[in-house]
């Protein structure tokens, strides 16, 4: 277990830097994931990783639930009212923070939006967070960090796994997968299965104002979900250094969001959804190689995504007798290529150079009872990225970097908004970056960065109407942060890594959505760049092995965020706890049986720009126990929110109470 601890936290942590790790020490540590890792980026070696052991031990079956325990990171439902499981890292939303799949860009065209909720980490390897230094190589908008994610790749020569589970609110799911891997190619399928009818809301939940009208006892109305996925890929290892790999990724699912549930007056947005997805797809085609060529490296990957959801939509009235007021289809695609080069200057001098292009589509169709409205809207993002990495002695290791983005909006077409027809836009930005390393001993490393980013406004935030809800704003700028970081990484006498870190960020032309009036619009709402934003903060993560049966990891994040406009009153950011604690504890009693209870506090958070307004702080305790008979085969089962606390990420929209869980895996 202590080389565990060693290898999965310790070398994750100091390992990514290509210039640290030699040969031998890579060997020695048997790196293997962490060397699939350090494709994607070498450079930092401040990333947190969470493996697919980690995973499993705290019972995380998303990408969501797997983040939480990485401090300054907070798995959120606020936006949209609980419409997608958001990310945020240190105070960024999820539309900062882009997610890559083994390098490939997956968020949504319409909003850089990604639903963590619905990435199963059934098939991952490595889950990979970068705060607030990221990568030049990896392209645009990596503003509040980036979110990378290693698909399994199989290893041996025949292998597989079967799974089945059931859960509450009458939900099941069913898992398999087999790969095959020998010296020059490998082949993987893996399949799942997951459908849940509804979840419960606590027994604290009492009913007030209108929320009354919209659950049946402490059943969630509208909370059905349903997914089904199929990953296969095949890959060429013509030898140790190249690879050719062909992969492909259906998702299907379905949909519910839960009705609004508090008293209307209390509600921070006058809109309020009332939706079912009947679809929820997305399909990716991606290549990836990889070729070596002695003092240099060239790799690509190309791709082609497409997002497809069809939602209905109900009234106030119409959903009481599951009447569709109008029906949404989003019909969005994306594809592009990234090619990177890397030359070995000298055993301690590495230059990258990344050249990435991406090609945006958006497609929407409303449907009500009185009108069928197109909209169409393209555009494309380039994105130059070099780094040069140096090893200065023993000790100092000096990484410098830098971006150029580019993004063009090159065709606007509404049947909606057509003042909005023909308004094209384009925006650029340079981001320069550093970061060096000071290695004191083999324990103890600091570092410092300083870094500019960018992020580039979704189709969304400048051309939504939202079906006239919302009013366009097609002139939206680019927001442009600076951001500073100092931080250290401790192994003490090889059982305890500690890490932490202080930060500073400071952006320009923050975009926030603003509720407003004027006599043209009456009450509406825009996107805006209202002003400046600052966030400060630290955070501190401890893994600890204390003996054969006792391991624990604890985290702690403090942010402090505020807007600088004085046109708005009480300019709050939202949605940022202040205080936020992870801790998860393992304990083995005795061989093969692990107990695994875990507790997670947000303090209080402002809920909208402009108000004073704040959803109440919660706590909440999960607890998981495995065991297994026999070496292939695990049994588990757990509990979450053990105590049934009644909490919310936004008001109006209860999460889910006490619930159970129980999963068999067999591996061969």
């Amino acid at each position: 277990m202590k080389k565990k601890l060693y290898i999965s936290a310790i070398t994750a942590a100091l390992c990514l830097s290509g210039l640290y790790a030699d040969e031998d020490s890579v060997e020695t540590l048997e790196t293997i994931e962490v060397i699939e890792a350090t494709e994607i980026e070498q450079s930092t070696r401040i990333s947190d990783v969470i493996d697919e052991q980690f995973t499993r031990e705290i019972g995380a079956k998303s990408i969501g639930e797997a983040l939480q325990q990485v401090s300054g990171v907070l798995n959120t439902y606020a936006e949209e009212g609980g419409t997608k499981g958001g990310v945020n890292i240190r105070g960024f939303s999820g539309t900062r923070v882009p997610v890559f799949v083994d390098g490939i860009p997956v968020y949504s065209p319409y909003d850089k939006s990604v639903d963590v909720a619905r990435i199963n980490t059934y098939d991952i390897n490595e889950i990979i967070v970068s705060k607030g230094y990221t990568s030049s190589l990896l392209g645009a908008s990596t503003l509040g960090g980036a979110i990378h994610i290693i698909s399994k790749r199989p290893t041996e020569s025949f292998s597989g796994e079967v799974g089945a589970g059931i859960m509450s609110g009458g939900g099941h799911e069913e898992s398999a997968s087999i790969g095959v891997g020998e010296d020059t190619y490998y082949a993987a399928l893996s399949v799942l299965n997951t459908q849940r009818d509804y979840y419960e809301l606590p027994h604290g939940y009492k009913p007030d104002g209108n929320q009354g009208e919209y659950g049946d006892g402490n059943r969630r109305e509208n909370s059905k979900t349903k997914d089904f996925q199929v990953n296969f890929k095949v890959g060429l290892t013509p030898n140790d250094t190249d690879e050719y790999s062909l992969n492909y990724i259906l998702q299907q699912g379905e949909k519910g969001q839960p009705y609004y549930a508090a008293d209307l007056s209390q509600a921070i947005n006058p809109f309020l959804p009332k939706w079912y997805w009947k679809d929820l797809d997305r399909t990716s085609y991606y290549v990836i190689t990889k070729t070596n060529f002695d003092t240099y490296t060239v790799s690509s990957r190309w791709y082609y995504d497409q997002f497809y959801s069809f939602v209905n939509d109900y009234g106030f009235e119409e959903m009481n007798n599951h009447d569709i007021e109008a029906t949404h289809e989003y019909d969005d695609s994306s594809y592009g290529a990234i090619v990177q080069g890397d030359v070995r200057l000298s055993d301690d001098k590495v230059f990258k150079i990344s050249l990435a292009q991406k090609y945006d589509i958006h497609k929407y169709t409303l449907d009500d009872s009185s009108n069928t409205l197109n909209e169409k809207i393209k555009g494309q993002t380039f994105s130059i990225g070099v780094e040069h990495s140096w090893k200065l002695n023993e000790q100092f290791t000096w990484v410098v970097g830098s971006s150029y983005d580019k993004n063009k909006i090159t065709d606007v077409k509404s049947d909606i908004a057509s003042n909005i027809n023909g308004t094209t836009k384009d925006t650029s930005a340079f981001n320069p970056q550093t970061i060096l390393y000071f290695q004191a001993n083999r324990d103890l490393m600091f570092y410092g960065s300083l870094s500019k980013k960018s992020n580039i406004p979704s189709i969304r935030q400048r051309y939504s109407t939202e079906d006239w809800r919302l009013v366009p704003n097609p002139d939206l700028d680019d927001e442009r942060m600076v951001n500073y970081e100092i931080g250290t990484e401790y192994i003490y006498n090889n059982d305890h890594l500690i890490k932490a870190a202080v930060f500073y960020a400071k952006t320009d032309d923050f975009i926030a959505m603003v509720n407003d009036f004027n006599w043209s619009y009456g009450y509406y709402t825009e996107f805006r760049n209202v002003g400046e934003e600052e966030h400060r903060g630290a955070e501190i993560a401890v893994s600890s092995y204390w003996n054969d049966a006792f391991t624990t990891t604890v985290s702690y994040a403090y942010i402090d965020a505020k807007i600088k406009n004085k046109n708005i009153a009480n300019a709050y950011v939202t949605d940022i706890p202040k205080h936020n604690i992870y801790a998860s504890f393992k304990y083995v009693p005795f061989k093969n049986l692990d107990i695994i209870p875990i507790v997670r506090y947000e303090s209080k958070r402002y809920s909208s720009v402009g108000s004073n307004k704040r959803n109440e702080g919660f706590a909440i305790a999960d607890i998981r126990v495995a065991y297994q008979p026999i070496e292939d085969l695990e049994v588990s089962a757990g509990i979450k929110n053990i105590f049934d606390k009644y909490y919310y990420y936004d008001i109006g929209y209860p999460q889910e109470g006490r619930s159970f869980y129980a999963n068999i895996r067999y591996s061969f």
